[in-house]
């Protein structure tokens, strides 16, 4: 595999505790991208070898259907299902890895975030994908809000430089 960003990803993956690996926001692409993207597929492939629970949540039907397609052509279960992240997170639990790459929007992050909380298992790992300068967002991108708020809190995350794009992640207590 060349594609750095999936790379860390699957890095962040074995790391994460027991439980479900959810994904919002699925792939676009009908092939990978060598340095970006296809994170549905990695992921899949990933909680197939693994024994792992993969959900994959977007809300718009012509994604879905994309993502789904590319599964299946990849010899994976297509496991991916229109929905709203947020509300599609009130409904999960046992979450150990949350990845969460829906939105451009910081209030959708921040409202996804929160709704994932009471499925999140100890030691659980989140990941924001594109977490750098966007429009009118000028300092961590989608995760601006949720940067905020989580500093505001006194919450550690980290957050990675994978090529030219930014990653926040952070763990939930033990």
């Amino acid at each position: 595999m060349k594609n750095p960003k999936a790379e860390f990803l699957l890095l962040q993956a074995d790391s994460a505790p027991a439980g479900d690996i959810i994904e919002i926001g699925a792939t676009r692409s009908d092939y990978e991208h060598p340095s970006d993207g296809w994170t549905t597929v990695h992921l899949a492939r990933w909680a197939r070898d693994n024994k792992r629970t993969f959900r994959s949540f977007d809300k718009y039907m012509d994604v879905v259907e994309r993502a789904n397609s590319v599964l299946e052509r990849e010899g994976l279960t297509p496991v991916v299902r229109q929905d709203d992240g947020e509300y599609a997170l009130h409904d999960q639990s046992q979450i150990a890895l949350l990845y969460l790459d829906g939105s451009k929007e910081p209030e959708e992050t921040l409202e996804q975030f929160f709704a994932a909380i009471p499925g999140l298992v100890p030691g659980a790992v989140i990941i924001v994908d594109d977490v750098e300068d966007f429009g009118d967002w000028r300092t961590y991108g989608k995760a601006t809000l949720l940067v905020s708020r989580l500093s505001k809190l006194g919450i550690r995350y980290d957050i990675h430089e994978i090529g030219s794009n930014k990653m926040l992640v952070m763990r939930t207590p033990q």
